[in-house]
């Protein structure tokens, strides 16, 4: 490929005149100078993300759910929803004046229909829910419909 002048051609065409070949060792260079960085620059990261109240540790995964709820404050809402894709995947709703749309996951989104888990699919236009998001487009944490 470093010699293939159309594999160069087609390169430049796509990305630009930023774009160059690089050998096998240009990538492991790149890949030795950024991966291991000095006991310097660790000691700094670590102390920034403790200043910050971050973790300096691996997290196990109570963990990292107790951080991202303390983190992610989560929006509210109580709406009808105008609009259901794709089996439940993508709800519409109006905020306001405004058309909000939040993505249903199968595993991180919880879903109750009438007090009962439900699985997304049972989620139709014209319900009126309850839903926890973190803004408009984001994964719902939560959708109560009645």
């Amino acid at each position: 490929m470093t010699v293939d002048a159309d594999f160069q051609k087609q390169g430049k065409a796509l990305f630009g005149e930023v774009f160059i070949v690089q050998t096998a060792s240009d990538l492991a260079n790149i890949v030795a100078t950024t991966s291991y960085p000095s006991a310097q620059k660790r000691d700094y990261l670590q102390n920034m993300m403790k200043k910050r109240g971050l973790p300096t540790e691996p997290l196990s995964e109570a963990e990292k759910k107790a951080l991202a709820k303390k983190l992610v404050k989560l929006d509210s809402v109580t709406v009808t929803l105008t609009k259901v894709v794709r089996q439940g995947r993508f709800l519409s709703f109006k905020v306001g004046d405004e058309t909000h749309k939040v993505r249903v996951s199968s595993s991180r989104s919880k879903v109750t229909i009438a007090g009962k888990k439900e699985k997304r699919a049972k989620i139709s236009a014209g319900m009126t829910c309850k839903i926890a998001y973190a803004g408009n487009g984001a994964v719902a944490n939560s959708i109560d419909c009645r």
